[in-house]
């Protein structure tokens, strides 16, 4: 009996597995890419998931290669779609600039080397949000700050290269 009440949970739980195989992934799909942070869930109503919790949340840092101290971070979320940020550290102080694309247009820009607003891929552009909406965690102050990057930097650099050289031909 308790095979099946297990073989049932894990059925119905088995598309959190799939997107937990795809999510681990993430640093394959996205060049330059850092595994900074994941979260665990177990469900109440799925035994399964009190031996074999999924993970549900995955935060990727991504490092700007021409800017100091900037990345982007991606956060993939169990059903939900892609969170996409922006976020300038202050290593020093542990002190934090976040932008989102979903900010407020009287919100400040985010400025890159040049002055001009970043823009992300779709046109929108990334806007200051409230810290106290979307606090980093220490460990991914720590990741972002005491860490060397210079790996996937190289590699960020690389994918640009690749795409500016791929818009000439």
């Amino acid at each position: 009996m308790l095979f099946i009440v297990f073989g049932l949970s894990y059925c119905s739980e088995w598309p959190k597995y799939q997107f937990e195989k795809k999510a681990s992934r993430g640093q394959d799909a996205m060049p330059g890419a850092r595994l900074i942070d994941s979260h665990k869930s177990a469900d109440l109503v799925s035994p399964v998931s009190w031996i074999w919790p999924a993970t549900t949340t995955w935060n990727y840092a991504i490092p700007d290669p021409v800017m100091e101290d900037r990345f982007f971070i991606v956060t993939l979320i169990y059903d939900e779609e892609p969170i996409a940020l922006l976020v300038d550290v202050e290593c020093e102080d542990r002190s934090v600039d976040v932008y989102g694309l979903n900010g407020k247009d009287s919100a400040p820009a985010a400025r890159d080397i040049w002055g001009d607003p970043v823009e992300a891929p779709d046109g929108r552009t990334y806007r200051l949000y409230d810290l106290t909406v979307t606090p980093l965690a220490e460990n991914e102050l720590h990741q972002l700050c005491d860490t060397d990057w210079t790996r996937e930097k190289r590699a960020v650099a690389g994918e640009a290269l690749k795409g500016s050289t791929a818009e000439k031909h």
